[in-house]
């Protein structure tokens, strides 16, 4: 056999293999009737947990937790990443922010409802390239994306930065769900 042949050869066995199954026992039979049964619904994803770190914040008013405000944060909520529906109805909300005055990302942020009261939570962890090129010598860390989760309840909410150094917190932008 020439090698071209065993080439082709090669290449025939390798896509028989990619011929969709259509038999009723797993291989294919030429004139069943058998179909292949759809595919199961995929169930809604479950929101993650709240982060260790904030489980004792839930439910606080933000005025409580964090007395001490700063300014100098710069950021933005950019939109609902993500709907959960279990345990409870939730989001996550994608966006970005900076400390202008640390110089650096905020590792910890909350999500607060409209009554002031912490619903929600989460961490930097995404590399946002556009913000960086956008406030060039301002941002200087690719990672300043932030992912939070909260409840998907109707209204606004607010996302604050948390300065753990200074027990403050620093509020970023207003997001209506």
């Amino acid at each position: 056999m020439t090698k071209q042949k065993l080439v082709l050869a090669v290449i025939g066995v390798a896509l028989a293999g990619c011929q969709p199954n259509t038999g009723a026992a797993g291989g294919s039979s030429a004139g069943s009737s058998a179909t292949a049964a759809p595919a199961p619904a995929a169930a809604p994803a479950a929101a993650p947990a709240t982060p260790a770190w904030a489980s004792d914040l839930i439910g606080k008013p933000i005025d409580e937790a964090f007395p001490a405000k700063i300014d100098g944060c710069i950021g933005s909520a950019d939109n609902i990443a993500m709907k959960y529906d279990a345990p409870v109805k939730s989001v996550r909300i994608d966006g970005w922010a900076w400390n202008t005055i640390a110089k650096s990302v905020f590792d910890h942020l909350l999500v607060v409802d409209h009554s002031g009261t912490i619903i929600g939570a989460g961490s930097t962890v995404n590399e946002r390239p556009d913000v960086l090129a956008a406030r060039k010598g301002e941002v200087t860390a690719l990672v300043s994306g932030y992912q939070v989760f909260a409840p998907a309840t109707p209204g606004i909410v607010s996302i604050y930065g948390l300065d753990a150094s200074k027990l403050a917190a620093c509020k970023i932008a207003d997001f209506q769900l």
